[in-house]
């Protein structure tokens, strides 16, 4: 057993995620049905409000009134989830990270998949215990090697992704007996390319783009997703990203039985 460097966060290790979660920003939606039918709408369930923040939601209340709900539930579950399919650069891709956030004593468990599926758990104090394929260990986090802290698992997905675009408040409607408020982005004049673009999108065509935020009354975000079509040529790219926070103060963040053992192992060392 040796001790090495703790898997790091896979949206700041996988380029290919930064560059195809900005082109999402780039597309409206709509469209015609076989037969000449409007799409439907995706708006048809909810009913009209008066949005609780102002826009752009980055400038607003929004992360702090998400920040102050989780704090207060002290626990919560992120789950990360991209998948790109279709053909050429980037197709064939998946990730699933699933974090169990205790924010009370900031501890991370994190569980990262596909195969081989590689767990980690950190301490507040940079302690970090790994698990894979490859055998266990055990480590202390420097420059933020170990991937997101607490804190940082419940802001860090928003901070990156709000500013992507200008959301607009469609109304409100119902999830798990909550009010939940939502918010999408589809208008290409809302995005702020010069932030989102990389590089030169000349001959590339976005289609089925569907951006939705949600926020529960408290404040907090349950989800964040950005689904679409990338047509570059005779390739084609269905891709899919969504963060949702899930869980808030039902999270069981506790240490599974293989950290307790390594933990006996290096506790000279802690």
């Amino acid at each position: 057993m040796t001790a090495a460097t703790p898997t790091a966060d896979v949206s700041r290790t996988a380029p290919v995620l930064l560059a195809v979660a900005a082109l999402v920003a780039l597309a409206g939606c709509g469209g015609v049905l076989p037969g000449g039918d409007a799409t439907p709408s995706r708006d048809a369930d909810l009913e009209p409000a008066e949005s609780p923040y102002d826009t752009p939601l980055e400038d607003s209340d929004l992360l702090a009134d998400h920040e102050a709900a989780l704090r207060d539930a002290e626990t919560v579950t992120v789950v990360r989830n991209t998948t790109i399919t279709g053909t050429g650069p980037g197709a064939g891709f998946e990730s699933l990270a699933t974090a169990r956030v205790s924010l009370a004593d900031g501890r991370v468990y994190l569980v990262e998949r596909p195969a081989p599926v590689t767990q980690t758990y950190r301490y507040a104090n940079d302690t970090v215990f790994s698990r894979s394929a490859g055998g266990t260990s055990y480590s202390r986090a420097e420059n933020d090697t170990a991937g997101r802290t607490a804190v940082e698992w419940t802001r860090a997905p928003l901070e990156r992704l709000l500013p992507l675009a200008s959301f607009t408040h469609r109304g409100v409607t119902e999830r798990d007996g909550e009010r939940v408020h939502v918010y999408r982005a589809t208008d290409p004049a809302a995005v702020n390319t010069s932030t989102v673009t990389p590089g030169d999108l000349t001959g590339v065509e976005l289609t089925d783009v569907n951006v939705t935020l949600r926020v529960r009354e408290s404040g907090a975000v349950g989800r964040l997703r950005f689904a679409y079509t990338v047509e570059e040529g005779d390739q084609r790219r269905e891709v899919a990203t969504s963060v949702t926070f899930s869980d808030l103060g039902e999270t069981d963040a506790s240490p599974p039985a293989w950290v307790a053992d390594l933990r006996d192992r290096f506790a000279d060392d802690e």
